[in-house]
């Protein structure tokens, strides 16, 4: 027979273990640069990639880049 303890843990072990993988990927993301890291002893800019779809709502990011807005900020 099985009591309700033992489904319990059932559930209990893949949830703790599912947590504890992301907050260890999380840790581990490092900054959105591929080449300079946190530790490096790089001193240039980093850069920062925005991901856009197809929506209306991203209109301002193609309108700056059109006109030259990123340019001034590397």
């Amino acid at each position: 027979m099985q009591t309700a303890s033992r489904s319990y843990h059932r559930y209990t072990s893949p949830v703790l273990v599912t947590l504890a993988l992301l907050a260890v990927s999380a840790c581990g993301a490092g900054t959105a640069d591929s080449g300079v890291g946190s530790g490096s002893a790089g001193a240039g800019k980093s850069q920062l990639r925005i991901a856009v779809g197809i929506d209306a709502a991203y209109a301002p990011f193609f309108l700056a880049d059109q006109e030259g807005l990123w340019a001034s900020t590397g």
